[in-house]
């Protein structure tokens, strides 16, 4: 679940999910793309995919479903 502390947290549904943290597990699960959470390409949130990838490594991201 530690991806969940990289989401906006917004629990806008534009993902296809109510809240950020089903849309966590789904993403762990393979059931779903990061890239799904339109919210992460706002410039204020570009910082959380630089932390993601400086705790995860760059291949780790992209294979969670976001092209960087």
């Amino acid at each position: 679940m530690e991806l969940y502390n990289y989401l906006p947290k917004a629990n806008c549904g534009k993902c296809g999910y109510p809240i950020c943290s089903t849309f966590a597990v789904s993403v762990f699960q393979g059931d779903s793309k990061l890239s799904q959470c339109g919210i992460l390409k706002e410039p204020k949130f570009v910082v959380n995919l630089e932390k993601m990838v400086k705790k995860f490594g760059r291949m780790f991201v992209i294979s969670l479903g976001y092209n960087l």
